[in-house]
């Protein structure tokens, strides 16, 4: 209702929301709404928000992605920055999630403790969803030397992830599936893919009429599609014969 407060977790998400819907959707652009917001996101108090003072967290960090995944040429260099921070949070946030997993999968645990973990749990999933993002679009540009090996650990914290996590399904670990579908298209060499793909059919048992593998498939496609200009360039044309944004992503 109008003059209602908006809590500020729930402003939050409404962000993450919008952010959302303009990488799935090249014709969505974020409002200046938005960036009132994110210049205000110092006030919000999620517990793996603020408590590490992670950047890859930041509205504003979070919000600019859409645009720079639209057109990886172009934002190469912001990208391959964006991804090495990434790889330094990563690390940080994995191991609250670590500490707090094994206290909220005891026996005794009470919700508190419980909910702090999913809220560990999806801060980590984030991060990871992040990477399994930025990480294939900008591999064809020739800027990540050890991604292989980097997507073979990234994979196996996921995997490992979305077993433990399957204790809060389904609102607990709504995550998961998208966690899943971008690690399984990130990987060409098919490592662990059985794994991911029995993990994306339990899951899948929570949301009626789900294809998690098929929703995979199409992001790999998008992701073989990427490469330098003088290669091969996958603007696509619309209806009136006017390029639109390349999005690649979800």
């Amino acid at each position: 209702m109008q003059g209602d407060v908006i809590d500020s977790d729930d402003l939050r998400g409404y962000c993450l929301q919008g952010v959302y819907a303009a990488l799935c959707d090249p014709k969505v652009e974020l409002g200046s709404w938005f960036w009132d917001v994110a210049v205000q996101d110092t006030i919000i108090k999620r517990p793996y928000h603020y408590e590490q003072g992670l950047y890859s967290f930041e509205l504003g960090a979070i919000g600019d992605l859409p645009v720079f995944l639209r057109d990886p040429e172009r934002y190469l260099y912001q990208l391959k920055c964006y991804y090495n921070t990434l790889s330094q949070e990563r690390p940080i946030m994995r191991d609250q999630y670590e500490k707090a997993i094994p206290l909220a999968l005891a026996p005794n645990a009470n919700s508190l403790t419980r909910i702090k973990a999913i809220d560990y749990a999806s801060g980590h999933s984030i991060l990871l969803i992040q990477t399994a993002l930025v990480g294939p679009t900008i591999k064809p540009f020739g800027v990540l030397p050890n991604y292989t090996a980097d997507f073979h650990q990234i994979c196996d914290e996921a995997i490992v992830l979305a077993q433990q996590c399957q204790t809060f399904r389904p609102c607990g670990s709504s995550w998961a599936p998208e966690l899943l579908k971008m690690i399984w298209a990130a990987l060409e060499d098919g490592y662990r893919h059985k794994e991911l793909e029995e993990l994306m059919d339990k899951y899948a048992e929570d949301v009626q009429g789900s294809d998690y593998l098929e929703e995979a498939k199409a992001m790999r496609k998008r992701f073989d599609q990427l490469g330098w200009s003088d290669k091969q360039r996958f603007l696509s044309e619309t209806q009136d014969g006017q390029a639109a944004p390349p999005c690649v992503i979800l």
